[in-house]
């Protein structure tokens, strides 16, 4: 295929051998990844049926068919509900179970199967996916289960759909699954409480703290996977999500009007403040200690990598810092201790922003991320 130089010395080991040995060493090491290994041994004709060209326009190609499939699915979901009320109950289900059904195989026919198209396959168990959670509350409008028009019902079919895709994303190693049901996972987590306890909107401080909440425990669960060979490849999706809930909470938190006067809704009835109180540490509570668990175990695991020890310390930090600012708005008087000092709140607030954009930075030069380097500039 490619025009390759021979080894010189046939006594020695075959070259073609030892650079697929190397390349497979060089992404254990992480001095270059899965598909810049792939790249390296296509110039040399060492991967079937893949070229350079091929392999560099595999991420397009898995992009463009990500869209598709979304696209695909609101095209069969607007049709669906056009024609929703003039069909049997029995043949919604049917069409929803065949619908989902089709794109789990077809995805699974066309991304496992030996000389297919594993961007195309995972693109479809994604489109299978947002069917399955579609139909999940289809069907409970359809059999009009009980309550499946209130908030709490609407958060009970994110909880279920959460909870099976996620499994999903493990068994096929998929980022996109993960992804999705990240995304999913936060919202009932977001949504489930605030239906029962509207006390949450008028708390915009708390809601935004929960958000920082989520985002260390996400990137504190992404070192985890992060040093396991398993799952290593998920970690990413993790930390992303991560650092993208730290960096919206702490830039809204670094607004004065965030923090809230005495007169604010939320502080004027001390009886639904004392009953919020129980409800926030409930969700926040567990959420704060596997992150804390998590950093000390990454601490532990970084051994001499001065990167990844800052990043897990950095993660225990903001962790704790969780923790005692969440006590502390919760406090009767939290809203008169502030009241000639919301403007350093403020700027303690924009003083961790520009540091956490520094870190991200840093962190990604050191680490080779430049993905991370570039949101960090970003922000």
């Amino acid at each position: 295929m490619f025009n390759s130089p021979e080894p010189q010395n046939q006594g020695q080991m075959d070259w073609k051998t030892w650079l697929k040995k190397e390349a497979g060493a060089w992404v254990s090491e992480k001095l270059i990844d899965q598909r810049q290994a792939q790249l390296i041994l296509a110039r040399y004709g060492l991967v079937e049926a893949e070229s350079t060209r091929t392999l560099r326009q595999v991420p397009m190609i898995q992009a463009l068919t990500v869209i598709g499939a979304v696209l695909i699915g609101a095209g069969v979901l607007l049709l669906v509900g056009a024609n929703w009320e003039n069909m049997p109950p029995l043949a919604r289900l049917a069409l929803l179970l065949i619908a989902t059904a089709s794109a789990y195989f077809g995805g699974y026919w066309l991304g496992r199967e030996p000389g297919h198209y594993p961007g195309v396959g995972n693109a479809f168990i994604l489109l299978g996916s947002i069917l399955f959670g579609t139909g999940i509350f289809l069907v409970a409008q359809t059999f009009q289960i009980s309550g499946s028009g209130n908030e709490q019902e609407y958060s009970r079919g994110l909880m279920y759909w959460f909870l099976s895709i996620l499994p999903l994303a493990y068994v096929l190693r998929s980022r996109l699954q993960l992804a999705l049901a990240l995304a999913v996972g936060t919202v009932w987590v977001m949504v489930g409480p605030m239906s029962e306890h509207l006390e949450w909107w008028g708390r915009p401080d708390l809601v935004m703290l929960r958000f920082m909440a989520i985002g260390v425990f996400l990137h504190a669960v992404g070192l985890i996977h992060r040093d396991n060979s398993a799952v290593e490849g998920l970690s990413p999706v993790f930390t992303s999500f991560g650092v993208g809930f730290l960096t919206f909470s702490l830039y809204i938190l670094s607004f004065e009007h965030v923090w809230p006067h005495h007169y604010s809704y939320g502080y004027r009835d001390t009886e639904s403040l004392s009953a919020l109180i129980p409800v926030v540490w409930m969700w926040i509570g567990p959420i704060l200690l596997i992150a804390f668990a998590c950093s000390i175990w990454a601490l532990t695991k970084a051994n001499q990598n001065t990167a990844s020890r800052s990043e897990a310390g950095v993660t225990m930090g903001i962790t704790l810092l969780a923790v005692v600012m969440t006590w502390w708005v919760l406090t009767p008087d939290f809203a008169q201790l502030i009241e000639g000092y919301r403007h350093g709140l403020m700027v303690l607030f924009n003083v961790l922003l520009l540091a956490l954009e520094i870190g991200f930075v840093w962190l990604g030069w050191e680490k080779g991320m430049p993905g991370l380097v570039n949101w960090g500039l970003a922000v």
